[in-house]
């Protein structure tokens, strides 16, 4: 019966996934006729977010009000289900690792959907990416970056990794932040070992 419920969820997951993509899509093809392209599209993406964090049984607690864009905000990573959390709540666009881009179907629709890659092996890359970072908060947008650089399984925080930050730095403009952090129910897999995907 577990089983089933996790490919039931799978599966929820994936035709999502694919739904909103289309749309973002159309958003985008009808963007030449004077459609705002990334309103929509962040309007899809927090949709997107929302549904995914209902397919899994996510229940959030916020504790403070999302910021608006533009903003840059830092936060902890524990899962790759922060992604679903982050989005739900914030208009915005991720920085993420260039590895995402190879992954089967999913890399190629990340890749298409507004995502920054960094590639954190080329030290170069540090100044093309802070360029994307400053155009996109110039023209309205909210970033988020795991300056971690990696998942981790929520004890503490790791070093950050602070050269993505330059912008505002340089900007002297404030720096939001989360912190995420997981429950399951009595008698469960502690969330660390269930929902974290960690050692990376």
């Amino acid at each position: 019966m577990e089983l089933i419920r996790v490919f039931i969820k799978l599966a929820g997951f994936i035709i999502a996934t694919l739904f909103f993509y289309s749309l973002i899509m159309l958003c985008l093809i009808f963007s030449f006729l004077g459609v705002n392209y990334e309103k929509l599209r962040g309007y899809l993406l927090r949709t997107w977010g929302k549904t995914c964090c209902r397919i899994f049984g996510i229940e959030l607690k916020i504790k403070n009000p999302a910021p608006e864009p533009p903003f840059l905000l830092v936060s902890n990573h524990l899962s790759y289900i922060d992604v679903f959390v982050l989005f739900s709540q914030l208009r915005c666009l991720f920085v993420a690792k260039s590895d995402v881009k190879s992954w089967p179907l999913f890399g190629f629709i990340i890749r298409t959907s507004g995502i920054l890659f960094i590639d954190r092996e080329r030290k170069r890359d540090v100044t093309r990416v802070n360029k994307l970072i400053s155009k996109n908060i110039n023209n309205n947008q909210g970033i988020i970056l795991f300056p971690e650089g990696t998942t981790s399984p929520g004890f503490d925080i790791l070093p950050f990794r602070s050269s993505l930050l330059e912008y505002p730095a340089s900007q002297n403009m404030p720096v939001s932040y989360a912190a995420i952090s997981y429950e399951t129910g009595e008698g469960a897999v502690p969330a660390y070992q269930s929902i974290c995907w960690w050692d990376e």
